[in-house]
């Protein structure tokens, strides 16, 4: 009796292990063999809800000219709910074929190159990302990082025990080659790193032909999971013009969603969010707010029927202070004169002349009108053209030279000594230092630096006007180091200037400048600083605001970039610009006069005369060649009109070798901005017309 009960428990337990394997068997069969079918059964038969993207708003010039824009899209959209299990890989493979044979392109943001062998190529960010992603290390090269995600996805060629195993009748696991891995590893890659799955469908080629679309649509594609779609592109109307400042749009990552979660802000992994520049300082203002549709599926996984159950809310539109007329003929200019240069300018003298900026403000309102830097390259191809202009390390056409580049002024910064000297009252309108080409003070020590002329007795007016180094020289030893450094921050040099944008303020040659950088300071600094070098620093738009501030006479207005914004429709102003002054000057105003007079004189018959000799406005000016570790930059300030300031205009020319080699670019602006019969492109609207 006891081995019969111990045969029967024995049998038992049996039985109970077979069930207990079957179903095992079954649920990872499942989970982990059937998931993608069960998951899309869930979707079948109910109610699927789905984001209806809001339209970004728009950036606009002062006028309501369009500088970032939309347009009408059309995309290839792979929704995983009735894309077939175990057809992914094909469809994506026929959809690539399809777009190489019309010369489209994919979405691929995986930063390796598409053919062997693989380097990385995109930004150290992306790079840094995939590296995470793949879990390797940072040293990692891109064949090791290639290897994993092969392996990840499963695209390695079967293994003989594997084909061995097949059972009869199954097809064996797809056989692709290199280029293919590498196709399927950079859209499935992308795929995973967007969240792609049943509820969130996968945007994968963006902006594709009506040509495209209709095969798609005749289902020359067959999977049932590919649809087109229609939606906005981002669209940048003038290409190249003012791209340093507006930036760029790009998709979402992981990284950014935490970042965002952190700030109270809800994105998808399919969102497309403002990178760098106006686009990035003004997401909020520029995202809106998506909508939802309700998508009806019956139980054979068809559509019967969809609403939007919430309406999308566009995004606000902001109107920048440029105006874009301004814009493009700075920039014209910029790049005409550097071109001119050379082609015609001794070597050593601004023939090697490649970079440059240019800044223009309202004086009135701190209102910047034009910012330019160049070389440019245009946003409307800036990811497809990224490797290259990454790699240009010689022109850096991705710097952004208004907002960072810093430059020794030279001696348009004299009016800052100017100013201390007469605050001072070292100086006044005729005093005069007697100017013989050397400067004799510390010739007991050996240092005679020297000027480019024999100007005798020579004023403030006149020093201006031919720019001699001896006065300014003399006028900045008497006063000293503190009084030139309190005049430079009196005029907005070294100081934040309140501009919305990232920009450097500047250093203000001193001590402590001195120090900073691990060099010594003596009185010989204080006669070099006085003509502009030494330390000294500052960034286009610095030097812009300093000329602004000139000529308002000590009056710093803060400095902007955001004109209004308004509600997509244009019917309705959220904010409206309103001057605002950051520093209210407490000097004398007339101490500015000798200022003004020797910097008219310098357009009418000095340094500047060969422009502004004969210019039917007055204008102000004042030429710089500072000297760097190469060749000489040019530096060149103005504004005009000299009795009523508007316009305040600084250009720097990369060894652009003298002052008077920017010139011609501020007179191109002044051209434009004076004259009522401006050319403009034909359907464009007046200046001064809103488009809307």
């Amino acid at each position: 009796m006891p081995e019969l009960l111990k045969s029967r428990n024995n049998i038992l337990i049996a039985v109970y292990v077979a069930v207990l394997v079957f179903f095992t068997g079954r649920m990872l069969q499942m989970q982990l063999i059937q998931g993608d079918d069960y998951e899309s059964q869930i979707y079948k038969g109910t109610v699927k809800a789905q984001t209806v993207p809001a339209a970004r708003g728009e950036i606009l010039d002062r006028y309501g000219n369009p500088i970032a824009m939309n347009r009408v899209s059309l995309n290839i959209v792979l929704d995983k709910a009735f894309l077939p299990a175990g057809q992914q890989n094909q469809t994506i493979l026929e959809l690539i074929s399809l777009l190489e044979q019309s010369g489209e392109e994919w979405l691929d943001d995986l930063p390796v190159s598409r053919s062997t062998p693989y380097t990385f190529e995109g930004t150290d960010e992306k790079i840094a990302a995939l590296k995470k992603f793949t879990g390797v290390n940072e040293y990692a090269d891109a064949q090791e990082v290639m290897h994993w995600l092969i392996e990840r996805f499963d695209l390695d060629p079967p293994t003989q025990e594997e084909l061995e195993q097949l059972k009869e009748g199954e097809t064996p696991p797809p056989t692709y080659t290199a280029q293919e891995q590498r196709y399927l590893a950079g859209v499935l890659y992308t795929m995973e790193r967007k969240g792609y799955n049943l509820s969130a469908p996968y945007t994968f080629a963006e902006d594709i032909s009506v040509r495209t679309a209709t095969i798609i649509s005749e289902e020359r594609i067959t999977s049932p999971g590919v649809t087109v779609e229609q939606s906005t592109k981002r669209y940048y109307p003038c290409g190249s013009m003012a791209a340093h400042i507006v930036g760029i749009t790009g998709s979402i990552w992981p990284e950014d969603i935490e970042r965002l979660e952190k700030e109270g802000k809800a994105y998808a992994l399919d969102d497309i969010i403002g990178k760098s520049g106006l686009e990035k300082l003004y997401e909020d203002d520029l995202r809106g707010a998506d909508g939802e549709r309700l998508v009806y599926v019956n139980e054979n996984g068809e559509v019967t029927a969809s609403e939007t159950s919430v309406e999308p809310r566009a995004g606000n539109n902001i109107l920048l202070t440029i105006d874009s007329r301004l814009q493009q003929v700075a920039e014209q200019a910029l790049m005409d004169q550097i071109f001119y240069l050379n082609r015609t300018a001794p070597e050593g003298k601004g023939k090697e002349a490649n970079a440059g900026a240019v800044c223009a403000i309202d004086i009135r309102t701190g209102e910047v009108l034009v910012l330019a830097s160049y070389p440019s390259y245009d946003i409307n191809t800036y990811y497809e053209q990224y490797a290259a202009l990454n790699a240009d390390t010689v022109n850096k056409p991705l710097y952004n030279r208004a907002l960072y580049g810093t430059y020794t002024p030279g001696s348009i910064f004299k009016p800052v000594v100017a100013l201390a000297g007469l605050m001072a009252g070292e100086i006044d309108r005729d005093s005069t230092v007697t100017c013989a080409r050397i400067y004799t003070h510390y010739a007991s020590v050996g240092f005679t630096p020297t000027c480019l002329g024999y100007h005798g007795d020579i004023d403030v007016v006149t020093a201006l006007k031919y720019s001699c180094n001896i006065f300014f020289y003399d006028v900045g030893r008497r006063v000293g180091i503190d009084a030139i450094e309190q005049s430079a921050k009196l005029l907005g040099l070294g100081v934040d200037n309140g501009f919305e944008l990232s920009t450097s303020i500047g250093v203000v040659s001193t001590p402590a400048a001195a120090e900073a950088v691990g060099e010594s300071w003596n009185a010989g600094d204080v006669l070099q600083s006085s003509i502009g070098q030494r330390f000294n620093k500052y960034s286009p738009l610095q030097l812009a605001t300093y000329c602004m501030n000139i000529a308002n006479r000590g009056t710093q207005n803060r400095i902007t970039i955001l004109k209004s914004i308004r509600d997509y429709s244009m019917s309705e102003t959220l904010y409206e610009h309103q001057t605002e002054v950051l520093q209210q000057s407490t000097v004398d105003p007339a101490l500015f006069d000798p200022i003004f007079e020797g910097m008219v004189a310098a357009s009418r018959t000095g340094t500047a005369a060969d422009y502004f000799g004969s210019y039917p406005v007055d204008v102000a000016s004042k030429t710089g060649t500072p000297e760097t570790a190469d060749l000489p930059n040019s530096t060149f300030i103005c504004f005009a009109p000299a009795g009523d300031p508007q316009i305040a205009i600084s250009v720097v020319i990369e060894k652009g070798w003298h002052g008077y080699t920017g010139a011609p670019v501020a007179k191109a602006i002044l051209d434009a901005y004076f004259s009522s019969d401006m050319t403009v492109e034909e359907g464009a609207p007046a200046a001064g017309t809103l488009i809307r």
